[in-house]
């Protein structure tokens, strides 16, 4: 939508655009215009569109406010230069039970959908960040929470908030002009209870992410532990020159391998105990398994999140080889004592798993 603010101050805002817009106020209140009316001088440049206005003194008399934001009805980013802040921010409050508080936050929210991915770590949360964040409508963050560990959770919490209610006070690698998806992974541990009432103000819809085959997850982990101790990091992306090189065979301790897959299991009913208790809204379970399968997988995702589907790719490769016989050294020694374990449907003979 085209427009452009010519006037901003704590008292009145003028402007104009092709379309319908609104005035956020603190980031608590929505205001729509006086009215609209027919500007002669954008007519005469050749512009089809209107004139309005917003008068701050007379809808909030008395108040004084520390942001303003003019943005297209219904989506995040505000009109050129439709932005002033006044003085320090007062906080996004959701206040359920007053119907008109609630009828502003049901248009604060408005505009694109906001996600959630919880998970356990080497579940495929890196890699389906980077699917989501191919989607020409879609923004993602992998583990923002994790960029805040100085600041802690206060400071991972403000960003939340502008991230989700103003995306272009963020900055991105890249700009969507209309998101439809704000999108963020987050591995979830029993100490996080306070992560869950931030995301159900923001009506998040919860995606779960897991792994099928417990065995695969702890040898993920395994190499991508042998991995960063090379090269500094966890992940391996398509366009590095060394990658094979960096998925050589790793000697496996069975026994400890044996310890690692317990220590997820009980993870992850941890994540399943919290969303259950915790997570208000819609939530979805998928497996990476069923992710890495097909295209039906991730278009899924895009389903349930509202997204149209589209073809995407991941610039992150696999860690780990399907068949594990090919990864494990010493595999035929890993095979056997799993055998004798309540895993052993995990093992093939053949190697695979």
């Amino acid at each position: 939508m085209d427009g452009f603010i010519d006037q901003i101050s704590a008292n009145f805002v003028r402007g104009w655009s092709s379309g319908d817009v609104e005035l956020i106020v603190d980031r608590r209140f929505v205001l729509d215009p006086v009215g609209y009316c027919e500007r002669p001088d954008l007519a005469e440049a050749g512009v089809d569109a209107r004139g309005f206005e917003f008068d701050l003194a007379a809808a909030m008399p008395g108040y004084a406010p520390s942001e303003l934001v003019v943005r297209p009805k219904a989506k995040l980013h505000p009109l050129p230069g439709g932005y002033l802040r006044l003085g320090p921010l007062k906080p996004f409050q959701y206040v359920g039970s007053n119907a008109k508080a609630r009828e502003h936050n049901e248009r604060l929210l408005a505009g694109a959908t906001r996600g959630v991915c919880l998970f356990t770590s080497r579940s495929g949360g890196t890699w389906l960040t980077d699917m989501i964040a191919s989607h020409p409508q879609a923004y993602a963050f992998a583990e923002p929470v994790e960029g805040f560990v100085r600041g802690g959770k206060a400071a991972f919490l403000e960003w939340l908030e502008d991230y989700f209610l103003f995306s272009s006070l963020v900055e991105y690698p890249r700009s969507v002009p209309e998101p439809a998806l704000m999108f963020m992974t987050t591995k979830i541990y029993q100490h996080d209870t306070d992560l869950f009432p931030a995301f159900n103000r923001y009506g998040v819809k919860y995606l779960r992410l897991y792994r099928e085959n417990l065995v695969k997850q702890a040898v993920s982990y395994l190499v991508a532990q042998a991995l960063f101790a090379e090269k500094r990091n966890f992940n391996m992306k398509a366009d590095d020159s060394d990658y094979g090189s960096a998925r050589r065979r790793i000697i496996v301790d069975p026994r400890r391998l044996l310890a690692l897959i317990e220590r997820y299991q009980a993870a992850e009913k941890v994540v399943d105990d919290m969303i259950d208790t915790y997570a208000e809204g819609e939530v979805m379970a998928i497996s990476y398994e069923t992710l890495q399968k097909s295209d039906i997988g991730i278009n899924k995702v895009f389903d349930y999140f509202g997204l149209e589907p589209v073809a995407i790719s991941s610039k992150h490769k696999k860690v780990n080889n399907e068949d594990l016989s090919v990864v494990i050294e010493n595999y035929a020694e890993v095979s056997a004592y799993f055998f004798k374990t309540r895993y052993s449907y995990l093992i093939k003979n053949d190697g695979g798993l």
